[in-house]
């Protein structure tokens, strides 16, 4: 007999006997998901404890093993292997699986230090549609009240805070301890939705194998004017430096003798790379609202406040930048400066044409001032500078300024100064816009601070956001500095 359990524990051990595994439910585990293994076994556990359960109701003179019959016995036994099988075979593939996800983990976090990316728009990238569908219930207004409230993040919010911490990391940029990052993905996938991404010699074509490339949009870049513009080279999102190739064009072709030799046109690439840096807004909201009002207009407000403050600040940088950059075409206004004449705004445009700019992608960037002074200003005068007809510079009907689309962005400055002319003078810019480069890194941090006003019932919501920019043609540009509206 002993010799005989030996044997069968033998065939039990080489697995023989599992011949019959899934004999009770007519199923074979062979080649299963873990899915479908779990599955199977919740199956078989429910079939084993319904025998435990009523081992009652059986004949007295039936054959009994304790509180089971012989047949009760064999099936429970037999289901209990069969069970015991299913757990090796479910503990294998999930420690198939979570090494499968650590490999993956690893790779990303190798990548994202070895080269940087970009974080694309949820809605048309690879991020899965679990994740869209997470960055939609995300919601800024209950990560801030949990934050206000010194409670633990959970949910979608604990999730894409932690993402918007590693962005931040993987950027070089240092989240303080008492803020929070809200991550790209969220931003783009949460907030915009709820109403509120050579070879060669280096400097002669090598410098254009980027390192990340984009044009990806999200609610706050879509406010900017230079979205408006339609073809600025716009990269959100972004984790890691982005190296921008500058275009720095060489000697113009000059006249020659019939047999003299031709100067070398050539043009390089100088590499700029943008880098983040920090722009700081804040508000303060009363501490009855964050207790009073629901956590979507608590979202509504702060955000309309992020989209308007944080965009002029940002864009504002970005206008200053061309206007401050060695290499843009000028039309010059007067010692003193001077007001803006049609033939002026004509010629801003006009300095853009030894850049071999495409013409039908220069527009103007005007402020409200030079706007207004236009629509009263003579497109025709006489020598004298006198009125010759009743058409003005700009028509109130019209969209296009001196025959091309412009845009009013008041971050174009009006306190320039040129001569007397003291904080009075206004820029006009002309250009191709694809010219520009913006990077805007990782997600946007807040901080809440309830202390400083604290005496006055509010809270002061802190938020910056992490930018760059750089004009990557300034033969794109043009700009008149000393432009006169009064």
């Amino acid at each position: 007999m002993n010799t005989y359990l030996q044997i069968l524990f033998a065939f039990f051990s080489a697995g023989i006997l599992r011949l019959t595994f899934g004999v009770v439910d007519g199923s074979d585990p062979r080649g299963s998901s873990l899915e479908e293994l779990t599955e199977l076994r919740s199956k078989k556990l429910k079939k084993l404890n319904a025998i435990l359960a009523d081992p009652l109701g059986v004949a007295d003179d039936e054959t009994r093993t304790g509180d089971l019959t012989a047949d009760q016995l064999s099936q429970h036994d037999t289901l209990d292997a069969e069970i015991r099988s299913l757990d090796v075979r479910i503990v294998r593939l999930q420690k198939a699986e979570d090494r499968a996800a650590e490999q993956k983990e690893l790779e990303r976090r190798s990548l994202l230090r070895g080269t940087p990316r970009v974080v694309a728009d949820p809605a048309n990238s690879g991020t899965t549609p679990g994740e869209r569908r997470d960055a939609g219930r995300f919601s800024l207004g209950r990560a801030l009240r949990l934050a206000s409230e010194g409670r633990s993040l959970d949910g979608p919010e604990a999730e894409f805070i932690a993402e918007g911490a590693n962005e931040a990391r993987d950027s070089g940029i240092t989240v303080q301890s008492n803020a929070i990052m809200v991550s790209s993905i969220a931003l783009s996938g949460g907030m915009e939705a709820r109403d509120q991404t050579a070879t060669g010699t280096a400097n002669l074509g090598g410098n254009l194998v980027q390192t990340s490339v984009g044009t990806l949009l999200d609610a706050l870049f879509e406010r900017l004017a230079f979205s408006r513009m339609g073809n600025v080279d716009l990269n959100t999102g972004l984790v890691g430096n982005l190296t921008i190739n500058r275009i720095v064009r060489g000697t113009a072709p000059a006249d020659k003798a019939e047999n003299a030799t031709a100067d070398e046109h050539a043009i390089t690439f100088e590499p700029h790379t943008l880098t983040p840096r920090r722009t700081p807004t804040f508000m303060n909201i009363s501490k009855q609202l964050f207790i009073q009002s629901s956590e979507r207009n608590l979202e509504r407000r702060i955000t309309n406040h992020v989209l308007s403050e944080v965009r002029v600040k940002m864009e504002l940088s970005y206008v200053l930048d061309i206007l401050g950059t060695a290499g843009i075409g000028a039309v010059v206004g007067g010692t003193n400066g001077a007001t803006p004449s049609y033939a002026d705004i004509v010629n801003i445009a006009g300095k853009l044409t030894d850049a071999n700019v495409d013409p039908d992608m220069i527009q103007y960037l005007i402020n409200t001032a030079v706007e207004s002074y236009l629509m009263t200003a003579p497109k025709a005068v006489d020598g004298n500078g006198d009125s010759v007809d009743s058409v003005k510079v700009l028509s109130e009907a019209s969209d296009r300024l001196a025959g091309r689309r412009y845009q009013v962005s008041n971050v174009v400055p009006s306190n320039l100064t040129k001569g007397t002319a003291d904080g009075v003078a206004s820029a006009i810019i002309a250009g191709d816009f694809s010219g520009y480069s913006i990077g805007q890194f990782s997600g946007l941090e807040f901080l809440i601070d309830p202390f400083t006003a604290a005496k006055t019932g509010m809270n002061v919501i802190h938020c910056a956001i992490y930018h760059d920019g750089v004009v990557n043609d300034p033969a794109k540009f043009a700009a008149m500095k000393d432009a006169l509206t009064e």
